[in-house]
């Protein structure tokens, strides 16, 4: 069976400053997913990217989709506005900062209607402006297969310089009601749950929260921690803990919460499991931190093929709370 997959965001133009030293100039948002999917995949999926490029870039964007064939470029589309432009900060200690300059335009529905019948769809807000919530509406009631909300930059503001910052969004129980599945990081969970500072068992309380607002599952990525997940079945919300593998030196982790949906969405088709897919999820999100850009998402290639010839991966979970 060839899986159907779709990815709705933003290719972004990174200029990256390590906190070790260091810049890096490449493209991400979610060429990442994109990517990582083509890997883990290989010939078992056709990758369809829904996005909007700008005029600028299209042609260096289009040639790096062009080299993984089992990507189909119909709804990549060039605009008449420079393509986003990311400068991100990673200071030793802290949260991360970002500065935007230029925005291409959101997404319509009509550039959705031939991605519809997917196996899976992933919407990841990379400017936060991908697409409307109208737009996430209509998909989501005319999907066929399951949809994932990476909710990332829809928890961020942007001021007059370009630069982000948190802010909780306008509407967002109307986003988390629009996906089956949603992927967040525990900052994020903080920032639209009004929560501070939260400990692993609050934390599962404000997720289960949010599975009764609509999402079948709700996972929280926590880093180098590993991730938390939950599962509504019926009346009940099963959760899980899963610890990082331990991984080799941290480089860049650029595109892990990326490489992380990728993860989950190539073994969840495989083995329609929720808890194995984010087990799988987490060890390639693990992977990911020892390089930076997207070439060293070549060696997935084998984690991919080990799982759709084994169905399962191995487990290393905590006791159920």
């Amino acid at each position: 069976m060839k899986f159907k997959v779709a990815v709705i965001g933003t290719i972004n133009r990174d200029t990256i400053n390590l906190y070790e030293g260091g810049v890096i100039e490449d493209f991400g948002g979610i060429l990442y997913n994109l990517y990582a999917l083509s890997y883990l995949f290989g010939s078992g999926a056709w990758i369809h990217p829904v996005c909007n490029v700008g005029y600028d870039v299209y042609d260096e964007v289009s040639a790096r989709l062009r080299q993984r064939k089992n990507l189909r470029l119909d709804a990549v589309r060039k605009v008449k506005k420079k393509n986003n432009h990311v400068t991100l900060f990673y200071p030793r200690e802290g949260e991360k900062s970002e500065v935007l300059k230029s925005r291409v335009p959101p997404l319509s529905f009509e550039r959705m209607k031939d991605i519809l019948d997917s196996d899976f769809i992933l919407v990841n807000f990379i400017s936060g402006v991908d697409l409307s919530l109208s737009t996430l509406k209509k998909m989501f009631s005319s999907r066929k297969g399951r949809l994932l909300i990476d909710l990332h930059s829809l928890t961020l503001g942007i001021d007059k310089k370009g630069r982000r910052f948190f802010r909780r969004p306008p509407n967002w129980e109307e986003y988390v009601k629009s996906c089956d599945y949603l992927q967040l990081n525990r900052k994020e969970l903080e920032i639209i749950t009004g929560s501070e500072n939260l400990k692993i068992g609050e934390s599962y309380q404000r997720m289960r929260d949010l599975n009764r607002l609509g999402p079948e599952g709700v996972i929280v990525t926590l880093g180098r921690r590993g991730a938390l997940a939950s599962l509504r079945e019926g009346s009940k919300t099963k959760t899980e803990r899963f610890y990082s593998s331990e991984s080799s030196e941290e480089v860049d982790t650029t595109g892990c919460g990326d490489v992380f949906s990728a993860g989950f969405i190539h073994s969840y088709l495989v083995s329609g499991d929720f808890f194995e897919a984010v087990q799988f999820a987490n060890k390639v999100a693990g992977f990911k931190v020892s390089f930076s850009g997207v070439e060293g998402l070549s060696d997935l290639n084998s984690l991919g093929q080990v799982a759709r010839l084994a169905d399962t991966v191995s487990h290393r979970r905590s006791p159920l709370f």
